[in-house]
């Protein structure tokens, strides 16, 4: 095989593994594009591939990385490469963020230098890669690697790793063909004809394909050994050993994978002075992807604590009644750089030892720069004041952004969940009534329990909501509060996942005029937003036990109404929505009795394949045996030294070598044709020898002597050789 079609098909299968090992990122991390890895991945392949000199890449590669991230991050806010207030902003977050990068914590750090560090790792793992793989041809280290990879990830994180196994097989079976071709081209030395390549590489295909089909189809079990995040959380060093591996509870950054059971933890997190108690507001998250909330990459203004407000990066809700609140926090301790308002934020009067905020759009809450700790700030904030009446008189009509952000659900989401959603809203026809509806079904609907200790944790292969409303329907504040938002969003409502605080212990301070609060880590918890037209971003409470703390106004003419009474929705039957529950009575044994007669075409065909494959893959095994049987047999013929064995020898192999490499043709002398032999190249020395004797004893006159017979048995161990035979 020429060896620049061995370069491009190595440095292929090179982009293809790596492509394996970007993906899980996309659902492991909050990482919303790869294809900015991929693009400075496949530049470094293709001047490797080029041989540019060592001083060319290292003058090129730093530029290239530089423009990507700044055609990733800059270039869409107009920011230019060369524009001095660029390379200004760039100084500023290297500054920033170098601390970060030495103490290790690298997720803390800005995405733009945490990008870059990124494809400086990748430039490096580029640079083995090719060496190894390309230049060398060791191929099954990396392929290896890749597998164990794979596994881990799908085994330890949301990601599902299945497609993924299934692809790095067949990249594996075939560049280890290509591969044992170049080895039969360059060692054993076949002609190098195109058509003889292009016949190896289709049945290389046709069997991976094969192959494939067969593990694709082919009938599976249950996974047999247990969930291994669950043993690994209970066993974790890091574990307090009086809780057996649970996890405390308090406000995290990692929202990737919900559930499982945590322990209370009454540590003091802040104290507040502030006039009205509320949600502790910290962050919305805005992506789900089936094991946890993810934000969206979307923009963050680095603004003047003068300037945050309401008017930095949108606000929460509109053209409402409001109370203006004042609010002075204290951190007990620093450890957390996220600014919990009491409401909306509506100006920032001091922050200690702070200049900078980082406002999230799509008012999603603020942060520090740099993930520097907050000791004390205050603000003033605004709380709603909620008016039912006006809540019931909303459209369904909502903003482009809003729909495209806010309506997001996973493609893996099971339809009995979407079933369930949609029958618990039937017969409500106001957006204000449906978000009620699914909330009263949250709080009183079936038989969902509050708990925080006996908690599951899902397996990466099931959804997470999926699985606390017909599986488990136990669990805390993330349970209620994800499976809301989902539901809300099946049915065309925008919703989004908040996270912050409940309003903690509160203590009047008379004299202050205020509530003295104090908020612990066992006071983390998540709520729900939900979007109405006209009116913004509201608070909506679906867990048990807990209740909204926001102000809901009588209008006037309504007080003489009867409370509208909260009632327990109409839940569907279970076997008419086909929701996959079990179903016990007549119903159930008549299903019983159906899948006892019905064939299950997928184990027939599935059965038929692997059949299939096992005696294919005896032929692939016996069939180059008995060719070494039948050679060893003729070889033990020549070694009894008679002139007659020789030549029924040199006969039968001849005979056997033209069904397996092709027919001598009718105008070919024996000489010839292993001069020109197809598998051999015409290169074969022995070969040629053991014709030259067959020869002299087939048209000679003198008998073989004893040293005669010794070269030709030394001669045939020579050809046993060239032919790779035991």
């Amino acid at each position: 095989m020429r060896k620049s079609i061995r370069t491009l098909l190595y440095s292929a299968f090179v982009f293809a593994l790596f492509f394996e090992w970007m993906a899980p990122l996309l659902t492991t991390t909050d990482t919303g594009r790869i294809d900015i890895f991929l693009t400075g991945f496949a530049i470094l392949l293709v001047m490797d591939i080029l041989r540019l000199p060592l001083w060319a890449k290292v003058v090129v590669t730093p530029l290239i990385l530089v423009y990507i991230v700044h055609h990733t991050f800059f270039s869409p806010h107009g920011v230019s490469l060369v524009s001095p207030d660029w390379w200004l902003i760039v100084w500023r977050e290297l500054k920033e963020d170098a601390h970060l990068l030495f103490s290790g914590e690298w997720m803390n750090m800005t995405p733009p230098v945490r990008t870059a560090c990124f494809l400086l790792f990748i430039w490096l793992m580029e640079t083995v890669m090719f060496q190894y793989v390309v230049a060398k041809g060791r191929l099954l280290w990396i392929l290896l690697l890749t597998v164990f990879y794979i596994a881990a990830v799908d085994s330890l994180t949301p990601y599902d790793g299945r497609a993924a196994i299934v692809r790095v097989f067949c990249y594996g079976l075939i560049v280890l063909g290509i591969s044992h071709l170049d080895h039969l081209v360059s060692r054993v030395r076949i002609p190098e004809r195109p058509l003889y390549c292009w016949r190896w590489l289709s049945v290389v295909l046709i069997f991976v394909l094969i192959a494939a089909s067969v593990g694709i189809v082919a009938p599976k079990t249950e996974a047999s050994w247990p969930d291994p995040v669950s043993f690994i959380i209970r066993h974790s060093d890091q574990a307090d050993d009086t809780t057996g591996g649970v996890r405390k509870v308090g406000y995290g950054e990692d929202d990737s994978r919900l559930g499982g059971p945590f322990e209370e933890d009454n540590t003091i997190v802040f104290r507040s002075l502030v006039d009205e108690p509320y949600y502790w507001r910290g962050e919305a998250k805005d992506v789900y992807d089936g094991q946890g909330w993810h934000r969206r990459e979307i923009g963050e203004q680095v603004i003047a604590v003068a300037r945050a407000g309401s008017d930095s990066v949108g606000q929460l809700f509109h053209d409402l009644e409001t109370k203006q609140i004042e609010q002075l926090t204290t951190f007990d301790r620093g450890a957390h750089h996220v600014l919990f308002t009491a409401g909306e934020l509506d100006r920032v009067v001091s922050v200690d030892g702070i200049e900078e905020l980082k406002a999230i759009e799509g008012a999603a809450g603020y942060r520090t720069v740099g993930h520097t700790a907050l000791e004390r700030y205050h603000i003033e904030v605004q709380q709603p004041i909620v008016s039912e009446q006006r809540l019931r008189e909303t459209s369904n009509e909502y903003p482009d952004e809003v729909k495209e952000t806010y309506l997001q659900l996973p493609p893996s989401l099971p339809d009995r969940v979407k079933t369930l959603a949609q029958e618990i809203v039937k017969g409500e026809d106001r957006v204000y009534d449906q978000v009620k509806a699914v909330e009263s079904f949250l709080k009183f609907g079936w038989d969902f329990a509050y708990e925080t200790e006996d908690v599951p944790v899902p397996s990466p292969r099931d959804d997470f909501v999926d699985h606390f409303l017909f599986e488990s329907r136990r669990g805390y504040c993330d349970h209620f509060s994800t499976s809301m938002v989902i539901m809300l969003r099946v049915n065309g409502i925008p919703a989004r996942w908040v996270k912050g605080f409940a309003p903690g212990d509160q203590r009047f301070d008379a004299e202050a005029g205020q509530y003295d609060v104090t908020v612990r880590n066992s006071d983390a918890h998540s709520w729900v937003e939900v979007y109405f037209s006209g009116v913004g971003w509201l608070p909506f409470e679906p867990t048990p036990g807990f209740s909204n703390p926001t102000e809901v106004a009588v209008e006037a003419g309504e007080a003489d109404v009867p409370e509208r009474e909260v009632t327990e929705p109409t839940i569907p039957q279970v076997d008419n929505l086909d929701l996959g529950v079990e179903v016990e009575g007549d119903a159930g044994a008549e299903r019983v009795n159906e899948r006892e007669w019905t064939i299950d075409w997928a184990w027939v065909a599935g059965g038929v394949v692997t059949v299939l494959v096992v005696f294919l893959a005896a032929l692939w095994l016996v069939v180059p045996r008995l060719w070494e049987w039948q050679f060893n047999r003729l070889q033990r013929v020549a070694e009894r030294e008679r002139e007659g064995s020789m030549l029924t020898f040199y006969e039968n192999l001849l005979s056997l070598l033209e069904k397996r490499y092709g027919r001598r043709q009718p105008h070919q002398t024996v000489r010839e044709y292993v001069q020109r032999f197809p598998y051999m190249g015409g290169s074969s020395e022995a070969l040629v020898e053991l014709t030259k004797y067959y020869e002299r004893m087939r048209y000679g006159i003198r008998p073989f002597s004893h040293d005669t017979w010794r070269a030709v048995r030394k001669q045939l161990k020579r050809l046993k050789k060239d032919m790779r035979l035991r």
